[in-house]
């Protein structure tokens, strides 16, 4: 018993001092983390387009920001304005694109009773992951009909 009580006691010992020098050899101090830069961009290309009454129509919605938020997701929406009576409809394919990574593509059609003229078509981004939920940021681009 005596000789196992030993055993266990150096062993213990051996712990301690093994123990002792690993913290001795990992000093500790504190790392502070980079702030991220949480400013985000939403851009639509191309940000001008022509198209006759009749015809379709073909946006990309990107959004792009610092290194540091690439992946995020954010949602996107849009809007056309004017809003009249046949005027162009558009379709997005997608909803829930990551920043620096992805683009959502809007469609759209007008029909031969579509109203000529200059339209503004809002493109609004809102942050769903750290560090931007909730922050929106729109782009806009400019759609032409003509007859």
């Amino acid at each position: 018993m005596v000789a196992t009580t030993m055993i266990l006691a150096s062993r213990l010992l051996m712990l301690l001092l093994v123990s002792g020098l690993v913290l001795a050899a990992s000093p500790t101090h504190t790392v502070s983390a980079a702030k991220c830069n949480s400013d985000f961009q939403v851009t639509i290309s191309p940000s001008s387009e022509t198209i006759s009454r009749g015809s379709n129509l073909l946006f990309y919605i990107i959004p792009t920001g610092h290194q540091c938020l690439t992946g995020i997701h954010v949602t996107v929406g849009t809007t056309i304005s004017p809003n009249v009576k046949n005027g162009p409809v558009l379709t997005e394919h997608s909803y829930d694109v990551p920043i620096n990574g992805g683009e959502v593509v809007l469609t759209g059609t007008t029909g031969s009773g579509t109203p000529t003229g200059t339209y503004t078509i809002n493109a609004t981004a809102t942050g769903i992951q750290d560090p931007i939920v909730g922050q929106s940021q729109s782009g806009f681009a400019t759609l032409v009909v003509t007859k």
